[in-house]
């Protein structure tokens, strides 16, 4: 009879304890989803007309969102040049869902892409394309990532949140390069905050 109570309690713990863990996760699987984005754009200190993307959840919550510059180089003045490619450059900051953590864990992304035109419709390998990017909690380093790619049309990197932290303040810096032959290089950064 011990043996059975004592069975019973145990399976109950258990059952409780994952039901409650489940019951959690749900909530920040709630909490995380993108119900509604809200599109602005404005110009940047350095003249970059900027298109930024806010996300929402269902409580009107901020749950992320990113900022995107954009440009088409100049020719170098070589001979023999096709239409010029387009280059995208992305900062994002995010908030998902991770295993073992007790809250939402913050991503910071940039991504650097080539296209063959500002229609976006088609990637364009270019001789070299990177982006380092930075996470940053309260103006302190979180993390870093980087990724330099030659003869590829796109780069990404994603810093990760590396402890936990009562509230927001986050910032993701990303510092982009573009390089293609017989066009001018471009080496814009582009700053996403999460607060």
């Amino acid at each position: 009879m011990k043996k059975l109570l004592m069975s019973f309690l145990v399976a109950s713990l258990v059952t409780g304890a994952s039901s409650a863990y489940a019951a959690e996760n749900t909530t920040l699987k709630d909490e995380a989803k993108t119900v509604e984005t809200i599109n602005s754009q404005y110009k940047d200190s350095a003249g970059n007309l900027v298109n930024e993307k806010t996300y929402l959840n269902e409580d009107g919550e901020v749950t992320g969102g990113e900022v995107e510059i954009g440009k088409s180089p100049t020719s170098d003045g070589g001979f023999g040049i096709m239409a010029a490619p387009h280059f995208s450059a992305n900062s994002k900051t995010s908030r998902q869902v991770e295993a073992g953590w007790i809250q939402l864990r913050v991503f910071g992304t940039g991504s650097s892409k080539a296209y063959t035109s500002s229609s976006k419709t088609s990637y364009k390998a270019i001789d070299s394309i990177g982006v380092n990017t930075i996470l940053y909690y309260n103006n302190t380093v979180e993390d870093t990532a980087s990724s330099t790619k030659s003869n590829s049309s796109t780069a990404a990197a994603t810093a990760k949140q590396e402890a936990i932290n009562c509230c927001f303040g986050y910032k993701t810096q990303s510092n982009h390069s573009f390089k293609e032959a017989g066009y001018s290089s471009w080496y814009p950064t582009t700053t996403h905050y999460l607060n």
